[in-house]
């Protein structure tokens, strides 16, 4: 007898870059004091992650693009070659399955991250660190009324992806000045 696997809401998240991530997402975790996320790296050099379920998504979102933003800053301070990144959120049910994490959310978030209207925004803002794409869903209950801490809701538009038809919300970030300390990463995820 086959199990249905029972759905759990999650806040997604799923990033790439245009060199390898290395580090970069456990500092910002880290550095947004954000409890570790399931992270799982792709064979394409990607990675997406599900947060675990009740945390508070106002807090976590902004915190955590606070946190790329110093992480990317930190990564790219004297660097010969910027580190840039695609950044997109959503959330939605999840399920487990034999990849780790799977469900509509995980694939809206992945679908958002690698479209092509992202890499669109990178390539005329060539002075911006990354491209935040976050799903309408998302945006009114996190962004829109009472603002994450760190967002600018002034900084985002409203696009209609592509081929998907999704509602988002994109923004270019640029990389926030080094804090006088930033904190050191504890170890893998």
């Amino acid at each position: 007898m086959n199990e249905v696997v029972p759905g759990i809401r999650r806040l997604c998240i799923a990033v790439a870059a245009d060199r390898s991530l290395g580090g970069i997402l456990d500092e910002a975790c880290l550095a947004a004091d954000v409890q570790c996320a399931h992270w799982f790296a792709r064979p394409e050099g990607d990675e997406f992650a599900v947060f675990p379920p009740g945390i508070d998504e106002v807090r976590v979102v902004g915190d955590l693009v606070r946190g790329l933003r110093l992480t990317v800053g930190r990564m790219n301070a004297g660097a010969a070659a910027r580190t840039r990144l695609r950044v997109a959120l959503h959330q939605g049910i999840t399920r487990c399955d034999e990849r780790g994490f799977g469900g509509r959310a995980v694939e809206k978030a992945c679908g958002l991250r690698d479209a092509d209207i992202v890499e669109r925004e990178l390539a005329e803002h060539p002075h911006a660190d990354f491209a935040l794409i976050i799903s309408a869903e998302l945006f009114d209950d996190v962004v829109g009324d009472d603002g994450a801490e760190g967002l600018d809701l002034t900084a985002f538009r409203q696009v209609v992806v592509p081929g998907s038809g999704f509602l988002a919300w994109v923004s270019m970030s640029a990389a926030l000045p080094l804090p006088l300390t930033f904190p050191a990463v504890a170890g893998p995820r």
